[in-house]
């Protein structure tokens, strides 16, 4: 599953019907589609599905509003880094300067981050719950959907 997040009482539906591995996985378009999966199991017993850890070629951090990381089992704003993260958006200079940033950890390299916008924290066990959006972007049918934007169109 990903693309929207999926609830306990639909894994567990998934699971007793079908007679396969199922992943809960997430990752915004920005990051080529999957950043991070998690291997559905049955009687998992939290309110939430993780998103798992990150695949292979890809790094995770969970930053506080200055830009640092959060300690484990604080929530932060979920940051994705490695070879599949994008350089920025075509024609669009401002918003890649805000949402695609250096490397906070290793100034000086070449090293980019996608600030996602999710609000996400590490579990115990290393794995990522994520909490949902840091601000009023909706999903409809997988199309993002900024709300200030949809005011606007009203207002003209």
């Amino acid at each position: 599953c990903g693309g929207e997040s999926m609830g306990v009482a639909l894994m567990e539906k998934c699971l007793a019907a079908l007679d396969l591995d199922q992943f809960h996985s997430y990752g915004p378009v920005e990051t080529a589609v999957w950043a991070t999966a998690w291997k559905c199991r049955s009687g998992h017993g939290g309110e939430r599905l993780p998103i798992g850890r990150p695949n292979a070629n890809v790094d995770i951090l969970i930053m506080d509003a200055m830009g640092r990381p959060v300690p484990p089992g604080m929530s932060g704003e979920l940051w994705i880094g490695g070879a599949q993260t994008g350089r920025g958006y075509t024609n669009n200079k401002e918003e890649t300067k805000h949402r695609f940033v250096a490397d906070p950890l290793e100034p000086g390299s070449d090293r980019r981050y996608y600030r996602t916008g999710d609000l996400a924290r590490f579990l115990s066990d290393g794995n990522i719950l994520f909490l949902g959006r840091m601000d009023d972007q909706l999903k409809v049918r997988g199309v993002r959907i900024e709300l200030g934007d949809v005011s606007a169109a009203l207002l003209r």
